[in-house]
């Protein structure tokens, strides 16, 4: 409906209070399948507020009723454009819009027939009637109160799907400039007279600020590996249909992206850069030392530490050796600028 369309009815207190227990029993995970409780926050205070609500299933999508009309958590919901759907330990976030009057009496029809028990108080026409005949009984909605909402969570998905590549990215291209920062100080480790690195308004060690950039290496590739992680747990709870994985795919990101050589040659750059620099402090060693003697005394760790950093990025390299979002046997979307070929 429309803002200025017919004022809701009112629940009476008892009704209030039924509510109020209901929704506190389904919020600890009781009820019905259809039943949850729909939390938004307030146009005007900003605290949450929650009601529990029936959702229809209709063509392959979800709907929230407002039988009694343009009730406050209608109006409140219009502001925030989304909404959660809570049951016991489950909870997610929806986006929501209002429904146009034509596109109603189906939803409306359906919403009745399902429903019909708690909700037909609120509706003139008796339940079973077809959305035509809902229709012709004096206007789109004949008197009915009812605001339509579709609840639009793939949207979400597809947002928490962008920013997580995004993350991914970030934190590839960081881990990157913490190998390259980890291969430079081992270059200056060798010098005894190095100078120390001036941070902000203070001075670190050479060898500190080589510690640290490891560290650092070893935590943004654990991150990066979460969160291409995290993002295909997110592709496939949204199974997108061909069109929109295309168009994940056509994202501006290093997972996505169709070159093999940058979308798996920047991780690869990672260890390869922190092996160069163990390898220049064997070097180091060396000097004055034989090569068995060496090996003897750091073997072990150095097996430890080379098994750790392949570990860590051959497994991020496995996800993305395909662009992100290509399905099984395909190898992504074509490069710009390429044309199908056409059957002869």
């Amino acid at each position: 409906m429309t803002p200025g369309g017919p004022a809701f009815e009112a629940p009476s207190a008892t009704e209030r209070l039924f509510n109020r227990a209901f929704g506190f029993l389904v919020g600890l995970g009781l009820g019905l399948r259809h039943n949850y409780l729909l939390q938004v926050r307030g146009r005007s205070t900003g605290r949450v507020y929650s009601t529990p609500v029936n959702v229809l299933e209709l063509r392959g999508r979800r709907w929230l009723v407002a039988g009694r009309g343009r009730t406050q958590w209608v109006r409140n919901a219009e502001v925030a454009g989304e909404v959660t759907l809570r049951k016991g330990w489950r909870s997610e976030r929806v986006r929501v819009r209002l429904v146009p009057d034509g596109e109603k009496p189906e939803i409306l029809s359906a919403y009745l027939a399902r429903f019909k028990l708690t909700v037909q108080r609120y509706f003139p026409v008796p339940a079973g009637l077809g959305a035509g005949r809902v229709r012709r009984g004096g206007g789109p909605l004949s008197g009915v109160r009812a605001d339509l909402m579709p609840l639009e969570r793939d949207a979400i998905l597809l947002d928490n799907l962008k920013g997580t590549l995004a993350l991914y990215q970030r934190a590839v291209l960081w881990s990157m400039t913490a190998a390259a920062v980890f291969f430079l100080l081992s270059l200056r480790l060798g010098d005894p007279n190095r100078p120390p690195i001036q941070v902000l308004y203070g001075e670190i060690s050479v060898p500190a600020a080589w510690g640290i950039a490891l560290v650092l290496f070893f935590l943004l590739g654990g991150f990066a590996l979460s969160m291409i992680r995290r993002a295909e747990t997110l592709l496939a709870e949204l199974n997108p249909s061909g069109a929109i994985r295309g168009a994940i795919q056509s994202s501006p990101s290093l997972a996505t992206i169709p070159n093999a050589f940058y979308r798996v040659g920047v991780v690869l750059f990672c260890p390869l850069a922190v092996f160069a620099a163990m390898a220049l402090e064997l070097r180091r060693e060396r000097v004055g030392r034989s090569v068995g003697d060496v090996l003897s005394n750091s073997l072990g760790g150095l097996l430890m530490f080379a098994a750790l950093v392949l570990a860590l990025y051959l497994s991020i390299v496995r996800h993305v050796w395909r662009p992100f979002g290509s399905p099984p046997g395909e190898p992504g979307p074509p490069k710009s600028g390429a044309r199908p070929k056409e059957n002869a």
